[in-house]
């Protein structure tokens, strides 16, 4: 069965930025900035169902 040229692209980038994300994680350090906008989005969210 033959896959489409996108959808290997896509899987592709996808792994690949899994990869960055996790060496990102591991390594603490920030090479991606979406963690930080993430939290500052979901925090107030968050705050309002768990409390403190």
């Amino acid at each position: 069965m033959s896959k489409s040229k996108s959808y290997q692209i896509t899987l592709t980038g996808f792994w690949i930025f899994s990869m960055i994300n996790v060496a990102s994680f591991l390594s603490n350090r920030k090479w991606l900035p979406w963690s930080d906008w993430i939290n500052s989005i979901y925090s107030p969210l968050y705050k309002l169902m768990f409390g403190g």
